[in-house]
Order: C-alpha cells, then sequence, then structure tokens
C-alpha cells in the first residue's frame, strides 16, 4: 500500500459534531470536490480509512438502451 502525508489535522467541534479537514491536494488526486459523498471505514490497527463513496443506482434508473 502507497502512503503519503498530509501533515496533521485538528479535530474542530461544533456542538455535537466534530469536523477535520481534508487536504486539497487529496480530494483532486480522488476526483472529489465539495459535496461528493466519501465512505469511512474502520480498517486493521483500529485506522480509519477514507474513500470515495461508490455511485448508487437509484430505483427507477434503467441502463437499458
Amino acid at each position: 500500500m502507497v502512503s503519503f502525508s498530509f501533515g496533521r489535522r485538528k479535530i474542530v467541534g461544533m456542538n455535537y459534531t466534530r469536523y477535520v479537514s481534508i487536504p486539497k491536494d487529496w480530494l483532486r488526486f480522488k476526483g472529489l470536490d465539495a459535496g461528493d459523498d466519501v465512505e469511512f471505514i474502520l480498517g486493521e490497527n483500529d485506522n480509519l480509512v477514507l474513500k470515495k463513496a461508490e455511485v448508487q443506482k437509484s430505483e427507477g434508473e434503467n441502463n437499458d438502451l
């Protein structure tokens, strides 16, 4: 697995929610932008994995042309 370091980030609190900023370079690398969905996965050794969410087809969507 390739590893990149984007430095340290502070956890910011607002009411009952916590935020961590995501580096813009990583977003560009993954083809993500504001408003896109990501998934958080608890990986090996309690590592938190962040990945681009797969697009889910809506129930009424038809792929036949």
